[in-house]
């Protein structure tokens, strides 16, 4: 696993985009996740687990690809 990523605890619901949002550092550099609602409902409880899984999830899609021109990550 990438251990070069550090993620905050701001996870939220952007309802203009119907996306979650999620902020971190990734080579010193700031990205932004954006995480869609097929793969995470809107509805979801946000708990430490799931915080959890969610790193996995991007550390795995980080293992195959870069962050875009943006510092962004799509999911």
């Amino acid at each position: 696993m990438n251990q070069a990523i550090l993620l905050n605890s701001d996870l939220t619901f952007d309802e203009s985009k119907s996306l979650w949002t999620l902020s971190g550092f990734y080579q010193s550099q700031g990205i932004v996740i954006y995480i869609s609602e097929a793969k995470l409902a809107r509805d979801t409880f946000i708990s430490s687990d799931l915080l959890f899984d969610l790193e996995a999830d991007i550390e795995d899609w980080l293992e195959v690809n870069e962050p875009d021109e943006n510092n962004e990550i799509w999911l």
